[in-house]
């Protein structure tokens, strides 16, 4: 995971997260590119889901 210029979205800057099977076959990767808005809003998410589901679980 980093902040840098993407390679595909149409952005000055992204969050990209690679996601691999298999480190060592390139093709086994894909990555997702994010504008900061809507990183922020994954994160938003994450947090969001782990709290509710945290609550729904408790035991």
């Amino acid at each position: 995971m980093y902040y840098d210029h993407p390679y595909h979205a149409p952005l000055d800057h992204a969050l990209i997260i690679d996601f691999v099977k298999d480190a060592s076959k390139p093709g086994e990767r894909v990555a997702v590119e994010l504008s900061r808005d809507s990183a922020i809003r994954l994160i938003d998410g994450i947090q969001s889901a782990l709290s509710v589901g945290e609550e729904a679980h408790a035991i």
